[in-house]
């Protein structure tokens, strides 16, 4: 279909739940879309109970299962499971129909249409990504881990657009995971390191505005189309920002959803302690005194944006 958009999108049984929540949120944004989900061992119930539950919201699915041994070798650890191996194993999979997806990682929301960066010009390259907003040491630290130069872009691989038919025919899956298997050690995130680190100059940055997080500055204060959320998640006990819009889209499929009592409330204490952190006790306080500052105002503000989104999308 000329206006069908096509997605990838990969989990286990623990983030199936939080998977729905980003699928929908596609749903409520876009006419058509067809997602092609990496499931690791997940229930054969579920899988059929979530494909009939978005098929109002104009989304179709396609399921590539996958057993836990197919990522044997390969580094993972609490915050970055095996699960996450499964994109990669996924794209070289994906049937040869496929000219183009969108990948997208389940700690996502949509809030606007994405035809723009699926028919982004990837430049002869084999993927589209949005460069990470990880910096200072650590990022050098991580860069030198993996071989690249200093002026080399470290990508986020949460979001990618992949060139489908370059990727199989280059066999960029295998290259990846030969290169994980044999430099766990270099792997500081997992397979998002080893792809940076096998891809390199084969990736054309994209706008922020499609890999958005929670502490970087809004384009002109406008919504970006998605937000990832990077580091504390919306549904956590101790949540970041995003908790009433992550509630509203996931009552669509699961209306008896709700957040932990004061959530909120804690969260935003928690954007006030790490501004005063910022401000005040951080290493960067005196050199760069007002970064804790627009941090804070970033996150708020973009809570603030993305409770007023959800709360349309869901009542359109």
């Amino acid at each position: 279909m000329a206006d069908e958009i096509t997605f990838l999108a990969a989990c286990d049984d623990n983030f199936f739940g939080h998977m729905r929540t980003m699928i929908t949120s596609v749903g409520l944004t876009h006419k058509k879309s067809h997602f092609y989900v990496a499931a690791i061992e997940v229930d054969a119930q579920k899988q059929a109970e979530f494909m009939a539950s978005v098929a109002p919201l104009g989304v179709t699915l396609e399921y590539i299962n996958f057993s836990r041994s197919e990522f044997d070798g390969l580094k993972a650890t609490k915050g970055l499971p095996s699960a996450v191996w499964g994109r990669l194993l996924a794209l070289q999979r994906l049937p040869s129909k496929v000219e183009r997806v969108i990948y997208v990682d389940c700690d996502v929301l949509v809030f606007r249409c994405l035809k723009t960066v699926f028919e982004a010009d990837l430049n002869g390259c084999v993927a589209g990504m949005v460069e990470d907003m990880s910096s200072g040491p650590a990022l050098a630290e991580r860069k030198s881990d993996l071989g690249l130069l200093e002026d080399d872009t470290y990508f986020n691989t949460g979001v990618m657009v992949v060139d489908v038919p370059r990727w199989q025919r280059e066999d960029v899956s295998a290259e990846i995971m030969k290169f994980a298997r044999a430099n766990p050690d270099r792997l500081r995130l997992g397979d998002q390191c080893a792809t940076n680190a096998v891809l390199k100059r084969r990736i054309t940055p994209l706008n922020r505005g499609f890999n958005h997080s929670p502490l970087s500055e809004l384009i002109d204060h406008a919504m970006p189309s998605l937000v990832h959320f990077m580091g504390r998640k919306p549904w956590s006990p101790k949540p970041g920002v995003g908790g009433a819009a992550y509630q509203m889209i996931r009552r669509v499929w699961d209306p008896n959803y709700r957040l932990p009592r004061g959530s909120q409330f804690r969260a935003t204490l928690r954007m006030v302690r790490f501004y005063l952190w910022r401000r005040f006790i951080s290493p960067n306080s005196v050199r760069r005194p007002l970064d804790g500052w627009r941090n804070f105002s970033y996150a708020l503000m973009l809570d603030r944006h993305m409770t007023r989104w959800a709360k349309k999308l869901v009542q359109q």
